[in-house]
């Protein structure tokens, strides 16, 4: 697939979502190429097509860990115009845990002023973002875990923080979280001991909240992109409306097909710019 055939959604429908990220791969910038302007809508709402999340992970030693880290920020992306707020956001993005899941894929932890989006509704990112990296972890009702995927873009996973708990109730328009009880929650499991039936018991299943692919990981290729393919796109449900999700958000990439329409719909989904 070239350029041409990745930004047309009916050229998605005869791959799986595997093909097309291995596609993806193949251009310089990857996704950040592949949508230079704004995201069209049907990207959007079949984001969680190249979503896999973890039924399984293993805390890494902190040795291991700070080696997959190392790889990750060595990545070569084109950042000269990154201004210093965005430098500083994207350095700070990841913290020093990294987990491992039944497939080898590495999940990476970050910090706790990335996390706000999923437990709460956001009036000021940067203020908001500040308090929680200042709060820490352990005062974070949940785990952002993300996995780069060497598009540009990456996976991702929010885990509900049992250590300090949280209770979503509803209110009017939205879901909202509770905190239920605190104590100290910084990491997910212990070094080197698997934790299978545990993880998805706790893997967050409310749609505003839940973990959803970005197209523009921040460590990866910055804030701003991360902005303009992920954060804006999640904010304006009234232009990109729900995800089409898969059926199965463990099943491989390879095993899942996009739909052509979305279910009780009848506009198909390429339409939808």
């Amino acid at each position: 697939m070239d350029l041409r055939m990745l930004r047309n959604y009916e050229e998605w429908l005869k791959k799986s979502p595997a093909q097309v990220i291995d596609a993806v791969k193949s251009i310089k910038s990857g996704w950040a190429a592949v949508f230079p302007d704004r995201l069209p809508i049907w990207a959007h709402r079949v984001r969680n097509y190249f979503n896999r999340e973890p039924r399984f992970l293993m805390r890494l030693s902190e040795s291991w860990s700070q080696s997959q880290l190392a790889f990750v920020y060595k990545r070569p992306r084109n950042r000269s115009n990154e201004s210093t707020m965005q430098k500083f956001k994207r350095v700070m993005a990841l913290t020093d845990y990294v987990y491992r899941d039944e497939v080898n894929t590495n999940w990476f932890q970050m910090s706790p002023g990335g996390a706000i989006y999923h437990f709460k509704e956001i009036s000021n990112e940067t203020r908001e973002g500040l308090a929680q990296e200042l709060m820490g972890q352990s005062l974070t009702p949940i785990f952002k875990l993300v996995s780069p995927d060497d598009t540009g873009g990456s996976m991702e996973t929010i885990i509900i923080n049992r250590g300090v708990g949280i209770k979503y109730v509803k209110v009017p328009g939205i879901v909202s979280p509770v905190p239920v009880g605190i104590k100290d929650a910084e990491v997910i499991g212990d070094v080197n001991v698997p934790m299978p039936m545990e993880i998805t018991k706790s893997i967050l299943d409310i749609e505003r909240y839940q973990g959803s692919y970005n197209y523009a990981e921040t460590v990866d290729l910055g804030n701003a992109d991360h902005d303009r393919l992920d954060v804006t796109p999640h904010k304006d449900t009234a232009r990109y409306k729900t995800y089409v999700n898969p059926p199965d958000r463990f099943a491989p990439l390879n095993s899942r097909q996009f739909l052509k329409v979305a279910k009780g719909e009848t506009i198909p989904l390429a339409e939808q710019i």
